[in-house]
């Protein structure tokens, strides 16, 4: 804690509180799903994103450009990177080349709550946050594409956060159990965007499956066909039959799958230069996103 209060020129007992003067993306926050828990417990872990977003805004090498409000239009266009197909790699490629960063909060001091996403706006350009501390590419793709409906959508004003602390299996995929109007926008548009109603037709028409493989490989040949991640049919399936614990095997089945927060800090390694940033701040950067230049 004391390293990031140094590197943020902030005290850090206030940090460790929550207790600081909100400016930027932090002068207008709104919790989401909060109704468990107190969103000042999350004021810290905000502060930080939302230094990080600074530092990587200031150095980014693409300008932004504005997305499209249209679902489809959108799909469209992330089809289109991933050469027909719609998975995680794909959706956070087309961030990075819209000039929308997606940033890694993965390892956060020990003691601090933590969101699972959250979408900013400093000054006029929009930052993905992904803090959930989850290597599966299905189970982020959907907090991924929910942010990204955040922005498209057009529910942040500059200067303004939508803080998600909680996008777990209880509220993924059941966009009609929260009374939140943007929350309920931003899960269709996700859902639209991973595989629309034909994902959800087709894993609808499953049975029961003997086996997590079994699982796998129906999912994997519905993939191929209608071009989107066979995780994602996984968990849409599992949220309809409640069958967790056979839906988390099955996805371990698929290697595409995997390392999910290689892939997040690898792109943001691509997209910015780290040269243009101090060293303090750059040792920030690497200690919270997990990312190590001696490795890439």
């Amino acid at each position: 804690m004391l390293g990031i209060a140094k590197s943020l020129s902030l005290d850090a007992i206030a940090l460790s509180k929550g207790e600081l003067f909100p400016k930027g993306a932090v002068a207008n926050i709104s919790y989401k799903r909060n109704a468990l828990v107190n969103p000042q417990d999350f004021q810290a872990s905000t502060l930080i994103a939302s230094s990080i977003s600074n530092a990587i805004i200031s150095s980014i090498k693409v300008p932004y450009q504005a997305l499209p409000k249209n679902v489809w239009e959108l799909s469209e266009e992330i089809r289109a990177i991933g050469k027909g197909s719609i998975d995680f790699d794909a959706l956070l490629n087309y961030c990075w080349r819209k000039g929308v960063p997606v940033i890694a909060l993965s390892n956060l001091p020990f003691g601090l709550k933590k969101m699972d996403g959250a979408a900013l706006k400093v000054g006029d350009r929009p930052v993905i946050i992904l803090a959930k501390k989850n290597n599966s590419k299905s189970w982020l793709s959907f907090i991924l594409a929910h942010e990204l409906g955040h922005i498209a959508l057009g529910h942040l004003e500059n200067n303004s956060s939508i803080v998600d602390i909680a996008l777990q299996q209880e509220s993924t995929f059941d966009s009609d159990n929260t009374g939140d109007s943007m929350e309920l926008e931003a899960d269709k548009f996700a859902l639209n965007i991973l595989g629309g109603p034909l994902a959800q037709e087709t894993q609808e028409r499953w049975g029961d499956f003997d086996s997590a493989i079994t699982l796998a490989t129906n999912a994997r040949a519905a993939a191929n066909l209608l071009g989107c991640s066979a995780g994602h049919l996984i968990l849409r399936y599992a949220f309809r039959t409640k069958r967790w614990p056979e839906a988390a095997s099955a996805l371990k089945f698929l290697r595409e799958d995997f390392d999910a927060q290689k892939e997040i800090v690898k792109s943001m390694a691509s997209g910015i230069t780290f040269d243009d940033l101090s060293n303090d701040v750059q040792d920030l950067i690497f200690r919270i996103t997990g990312y190590s230049p001696l490795e890439s």
